[in-house]
């Protein structure tokens, strides 16, 4: 496959996942109607379509960065995104359903796990992302 093929793929699934979990939020599918405990179920829903909104959201600047770069970009980038975008959702997936704590992560309180998670994590993978694209970039344009 071409490398605008896979990158139009990469691109197309991050918009289609980030779009279903936004509709999925607060029952926008109507996966809970006629649940028995209809309050449990919207929480269920949300605790898995949320983190797949905020981790998707990313994933989704950054293909539509590389759309336009060189081979050579989106295949450094690959092998950073084959590890770190899994891990990151992994991470997102299980503060979310985790039992809730009083702090998140030490912070007594002043925030929930899953929201420092989110704030932290996506925006380390997009930060993490633009640093290795501009890094390539300079030094695809220095080596010419």
């Amino acid at each position: 496959m071409k490398l605008k093929s896979v990158n139009l793929v990469v691109l197309a699934l991050s918009a289609l996942s980030t779009l279903f979990s936004y509709i999925a939020s607060g029952d926008g599918l109507g996966l809970c109607v006629g649940a028995v405990d209809y309050r449990n179920c919207i929480s269920s829903v949300n605790n898995i379509s949320e983190p797949l909104f905020w981790g998707f959201l990313p994933l989704l600047a950054i293909s539509l960065i590389l759309l336009f770069l060189r081979r050579e970009i989106f295949m450094v980038w690959a092998k950073f995104a084959a590890v770190g975008f899994p891990l990151m959702l992994a991470i997102l997936l299980y503060t979310y359903n985790n039992k809730p704590t009083s702090g998140g992560f030490g912070l007594a309180g002043l925030i929930s796990d899953e929201m420092l998670a989110t704030t932290f994590l996506t925006a380390l993978f997009f930060i993490i992302s633009l640093v290795i694209i501009i890094y390539k970039q300079l030094k695809l344009r220095k080596d010419k």
